[in-house]
């Protein structure tokens, strides 16, 4: 029997099988998503097949997956499924890497992090149906976090963002496929009811504006960093750039700039007059783009004050989501126990769409003690991993990008906890380099070419 196995895989075709399995595991899932409009089995055997491969994967198989896996959230349960699944098998792993003795269990992090949660399940003020699932949203992201640190060695953060990439161009066919379908079954609209937005298969455009911004902030690191190939690094931000801006996202327009800056800052910082040979020609590359896409450029800028409700300028900037921080602080202030204790993990919101930030989320949910409490958990883990920080500046734009997008959005959730890990991952200093691409060579030779 033995020696049949050992034949089997020594096949040519089962051997390329095997060895790119994830590649034929996101197909098929993909497909039967796809498929799930026409006849609901099908979306039961992609729920199957992502189960199963999780349970039988590494960790950082896994992760890589639950990447892929964010581009189909419009098939809420799905996703939520697969988020899931991939936490406890990875919780399995783990489990299975201390008994065997691989891993050691970072005690004060986990201590730390089930007192958080017992703690602040006590804590509640009006329960509601959304508090619930916020609740335990937020167990499974701390939950989660702990994980992730813990396996941080075995997870390659660049193949895992290569893995969104991949997502978001299989996504936009198969929503371009639905289009092309008249009356197709399944209710995956391509875009948004208003200003016509591009969503794709995500579950909200915002969500998929946020995911592009992460791909940029990584590859650009990657680019930085002279890690991975530079052409796919380059195609996968080129292939962020044209589906955020189709987003029509306002945050996507304000943190691009914000990454046309620090790249301008890192090329001078490094290449000082000569940077300019680069500088230049990008900048007259997006004047010339501007000028021939100016209809859509204005359409896009309008969007800053489309926003009507409310007199307060920074209102409709922020599409009425001052007024809603407003009223959390607000909320916050009216007792000196929700100051310092926040209303807990369970209470209901006070709009069901949430504050639209994550400071105040956090602090709305925790208060200053809490917040406290939280600060020590990160120190925690920092001090658990046992490992040095290579805490440079050419390396901090992942997590400026989490911080800065934290402001408009909720995204200490499901949907995003993952790339703070990721964020800070990138800042440890490893000693396994990626093989660095010739043209990369090629590009400095351009730029210090006398």
């Amino acid at each position: 029997m033995l020696s049949k196995l050992i034949k089997l895989r020594e096949n040519r075709v089962i051997d390329f099988v095997c060895k790119n399995r994830i590649y034929f595991v996101i197909a098929l899932i993909s497909l039967f998503l796809f498929l799930s409009g026409f006849w609901y089995p099908f979306y039961i055997f992609a729920v199957s097949i992502a189960i199963i491969f999780y349970l039988t994967s590494k960790p950082c198989d896994i992760v890589c997956l639950m990447m892929f896996s964010e581009l189909f959230s419009v098939v809420q349960h799905y996703f939520m499924i697969g988020q899931i699944a991939g936490l406890v098998s990875l919780l399995i792993r783990f489990i299975v890497d201390v008994v065997k003795k691989r891993k050691k269990v970072a005690v004060l992090p986990l201590a730390l992090t089930v007192f958080i949660l017992v703690l602040y399940s006590c804590i509640h003020y009006q329960m509601s149906e959304s508090g619930t699932l916020q609740g335990l949203n937020i167990i499974c992201v701390l939950l989660g976090l702990y994980l992730v640190f813990v396996m941080n060695k075995d997870i390659d953060v660049n193949r895992a963002i290569d893995f969104i990439a991949l997502g978001i161009a299989l996504s936009g066919l198969l929503s371009a496929i639905t289009l092309a379908i008249p009356n197709y079954a399944f209710d995956v609209a391509p875009f948004d009811g208003t200003y016509d937005r591009v969503r794709l298969f995500t579950y909200h455009t915002n969500y998929l504006s946020m995911l592009c911004l992460f791909l940029i902030a990584f590859t650009i690191n990657k680019l930085c960093n002279k890690k991975g190939k530079l052409v796919l690094n380059l195609l996968e931000i080129v292939l962020a750039l044209v589906v955020g801006i189709l987003t029509l996202s306002k945050a996507f327009i304000i943190v691009c700039v914000g990454f046309v800056g620090y790249v301008v800052i890192l090329l001078i910082i490094k290449y000082k007059k000569k940077s300019f040979r680069i500088i230049i020609p990008i900048i007259i590359c997006l004047g010339v783009l501007c000028l021939i896409f100016n209809e859509f450029v204005a359409d896009l800028l309008s969007r800053f004050f489309a926003y009507n409700k409310g007199n307060s300028l920074i209102n409709q900037i922020t599409t009425g989501r001052s007024a809603i921080w407003q009223a959390y602080i607000d909320d916050i202030r009216s007792s000196l126990a929700k100051m310092l204790f926040g209303v807990g993990l369970f209470s209901a919101d006070i709009y069901e769409i949430g504050p639209h930030n994550s400071y105040i989320f956090i602090l709305h949910r925790f208060g200053f003690i809490g917040v406290i409490l939280l600060g020590l958990l990160a120190y925690s883990y920092i001090k658990a991993m046992n490992t040095k920080f290579d805490i440079k500046f050419k390396k901090l734009l992942p997590l400026f990008t989490f911080l800065v997008l934290s402001l408009e959005e909720m995204i200490v959730s499901d949907r995003f906890f993952i790339f703070l890990a990721f964020a800070i991952m990138v800042l440890l200093k490893s000693e396994n380099q990626e093989k660095v691409d010739k043209d990369y060579a090629k590009l400095s030779n351009v730029i210090n070419k006398n």
